[in-house]
């Protein structure tokens, strides 16, 4: 046996000799082939796009803001003193350039001619920027160009770029700057150590661009605090949104909440702490996450008004099962809208199509929220949705049609509108947040994988050795793409896509001056978990490891308030509809107003105020927004009655009239004014002025002001018309006075 193995082992050997080469000659080739092809339709599919964008620019005479880059490219390339730059480069000599890191090569080509000017005539120019916080890659931010500097990489570096190259290089001075003045020095040295065990498990590329990680405080006091919480694959993401919301109840009790920032990833999953934090009474805010698009409920009650009007039936189908009916009932065939009714009417909802389609979007939206959403007390998503059809109503803009045309076209731009001075928790995104600092930063990681982006696209020139002459293709990050053709380019994509993970966590950790708290998910962030086992803790920097937390530092000194004190109450919220009668209660925060702050919320209050229209829902919104005493909702109701009862006010608020409120006037002289409200009616025009005084506890000298102001637009207004004009002040003391100016 063993001899009529060894007879035939050189045949073998020799197969599988072939076999390799085979493998070696070919498999790169098939793996290219099969990469191409998986994204062929999708890199045809943006051809078209490309094609149709480039028509409509030529047809209506336009430059896509994309192209502005590179047509000055091709210009600065091929002139010493480019035209364009002549006037510009005569008048200023010295340039900064700030965050340089996220710096495209593009922007670098086409700024290379205005250093390069002031650099030859003996001035200074500075490039500021850390390679550790590039997170704009999706921007065409290019860091290996500040890490190569004074080099030029992705240049065509003869003529004219060798020499402004060869320019940079005689004059380049790098000076580390890495005191850290923000953070306090137990974070400062958390980080340092942290980053440091983190790179010893990290490509040379990355422990390349971290070299100088290591940061000096500036201060000897160890002080300041980092908590780590850490959670198995078992634990719900339920369970991190309750741990957030004990460490802001905890924080609370020293700093204010505006103090308190969380940092995410993505808009989607901020959003849904937002929803979380709002629903225990937690203010919140944010620019984005407060978006109403992020909200499920929104999506699912903007996908019923599509489906009932038989708008993209198969997706909306889909939206509303997911969100509604996914525990009650898995599809094995189509969704369709006879499916939904059916598991609608199970949880004692009728949905008929034939009466629903004859509502405006008020009243649809209305019956929605009441029949699947009845049960949670209204959350202000909901209540802004709401709130927004009333405003389009206004308009004369009632219908559903209406409604969704508006949301296509500007619905991803409408949030919760918070006030800028309430107390409020802050919810950012890492890109966001760079720049900024914040006492307290709670960053849950437990949401962010931070393993290489697998699944990125990327364009990659094809090489010759492929068939089919294809000048470039669209790649999509797969492991298997280190043994084709292409290796090269998926192994950096690995290094790149590895790099946007760890400068996202540097910039995060490095956000707060006083705490960072993380949560941590063991299984889903594996290699920075084991970053943290790995730490060799000095002695002065022994933290405590109890359950599923480790603590650096100990509890901050209690740090006196500023904020004001508050108390809780509950404003009543009207009745959705009179046909269900429980009445909804929101809690909110009390604050104490400046007196300039209450004008500008009845201002706004006034601005939208038109007759026989219902304003319960704007007063909840002044209450959401501003965090009104109940005194003050109150005492805006009564104001509200009194200017729909009496008589002298009611045609300053008439909607059949033109309605112009607080728009800019400039006078000849280039003054501007905006008075508060101008109406136009047949024969005559009105401008009224707003003050929040009692008109009887006025010193003559004020009230003497308050009319001269007014004065002033009456007779601007008198320039520019030629019908009658009439001037009055409305005051909104205990009562509303009405005072002619003439």
């Amino acid at each position: 046996m063993v001899s009529a193995i060894n007879a035939i082992k050189p045949e073998v050997n020799q197969l599988v000799d072939e076999f390799r080469a085979y493998q070696k000659n070919h498999l790169p080739l098939e793996i290219s082939k099969a990469l191409i092809a998986k994204n062929l339709s999708t890199s045809a599919l943006l051809n078209e796009l490309k094609k149709g964008m480039h028509q409509f620019s030529m047809d209506n005479d336009l430059l896509h803001l994309s192209e502005l880059n590179r047509k000055i490219a091709d210009v600065v390339n091929q002139q010493p003193a480019p035209f364009i730059y002549e006037r510009l480069g005569q008048r200023f000599h010295h340039f900064l350039v700030d965050e340089f890191q996220d710096t495209s090569t593009l922007q670098w080509i086409n700024l290379l001619p205005l250093l390069h000017n002031g650099l030859s005539e003996g001035y200074k120019s500075l490039l500021v920027g850390d390679p550790k916080q590039s997170i704009y890659r999706w921007r065409d931010g290019d860091v290996d160009q500040f890490v190569a500097l004074p080099k030029l990489l992705h240049h065509d570096v003869n003529g004219i770029n060798k020499e402004r190259e060869k320019l940079l290089e005689s004059v380049f001075s790098e000076k580390v700057l890495n005191t850290n003045y923000r953070s306090q020095r137990n974070i400062i040295e958390f980080n340092n150590l942290f980053f440091n065990e983190y790179l010893n498990q990290q490509s040379p590329y990355l422990q390349n661009i971290y070299k100088e990680v290591t940061q000096i405080a500036s201060k000897n006091e160890y002080t300041g605090r980092v908590e780590v919480d850490y959670f198995t694959k078992n634990q719900e993401d339920e369970d991190i949104l309750n741990l957030i919301l004990e460490k802001i109840n905890r924080l609370h009790g020293d700093y204010r909440y505006n103090e308190i920032c969380i940092l995410g990833r993505k808009n989607s999953y901020l959003s849904e702490i937002a929803n979380f934090l709002l629903a225990h009474n937690i203010p919140v805010m944010s620019s984005e996450a407060l978006q109403l698009t992020y909200s499920k409920e929104v999506n699912t009650l903007l996908a019923w008004m599509q489906l009932l009007h038989l708008i993209e039936p198969q997706i909306n189908a889909y939206i509303i099962h997911r969100n509604l009916f996914q525990k009650d009932y898995v599809p094995k065939v189509q969704l369709t809208l006879k499916t939904l009714m059916e598991l609608s009417h199970a949880r004692g909802v009728k949905i008929i199509p034939n009466q629903l389609i004859l509502l405006n979007a008020y009243d649809l939206l209305q019956f929605l929220i009441e029949s699947f959403y009845a049960e949670q007390d209204l959350n202000p998503y909901l209540l802004r949705l709401l709130d927004l059809a009333l405003e389009l109503n206004k308009k004369g803009k009632s219908s559903v049609r209406d409604f969704l045309d508006f949301w296509e076209k500007r619905g991803k731009k409408v949030s919760i509108q918070v006030s800028e001075t309430q107390d409020a928790v802050i919810l950012n995104t890492v890109h966001k947040s760079k720049g900024l600092e914040f006492p307290v930063v709670i960053f849950p990681i437990a949401k962010m994988k931070t393993g290489s982006n697998r699944g990125n696209l990327f364009w990659k020139e094809c090489p010759s050795t492929l068939p089919g002459n294809i000048p470039q293709v669209l790649l999509q990050y797969l492991q298997v793409g280190e043994l084709s053709s292409f290796a090269e380019a998926f192994v950096q994509e690995k290094q790149w896509s590895d790099l946007d993970i760890l400068n996202l966590l540097y910039v995060a950790f490095t956000r707060p001056t006083e705490q960072l708290h993380l949560l941590v998910k063991k299984d889903e962030v594996k290699t920075l978990w084991e970053s943290l086992q790995k730490i060799e803790w000095p002695s002065q920097l022994q933290p405590v490891i109890d359950n599923q937390r480790i603590t650096l530092g100990s509890d901050p000194n209690p740090r006196a308030k500023t904020k004001a004190e508050t108390k809780k109450n509950e404003v009543a919220l009207k009745n959705l509809s009179s046909s269900h009668p429980r009445p909804l209660r929101l809690k909110i925060e009390d604050s104490t107003d400046t007196r300039r702050q209450q004008g500008m919320e009845w201002h706004e209050v006034l601005s939208q105020f038109y007759l026989n229209q219902n304003h319960e829902i704007q007063l909840q919104n002044l209450t959401l927004r501003f965090n009104l005493q109940e005194e003050e909702v109150q005492q805006y109701h009564k104001w509200m009655q009194q200017l729909e009862s009496n008589p002298r006010f009611l045609p300053f608020f008439d909607s059949q009239f033109l309605h112009f409120n607080e728009r800019v006037l400039v006078s000849g002289s280039g003054q501007v004014f905006r008075p508060d409200k101008v109406v136009f009616t047949p024969t005559e025009i009105w401008v009224i002025d707003y003050k929040r005084s009692d008109y009887e506890l006025l010193s003559p000298m004020e009230t003497e002001k308050h009319q001269k102001q007014v004065h002033q637009y009456l007779q601007l207004i008198r320039e520019m018309h030629s019908q009658p004009v009439k001037a009055f002040l409305l005051y909104f003391g205990k009562e509303i006075e009405l005072v002619e100016v003439r």
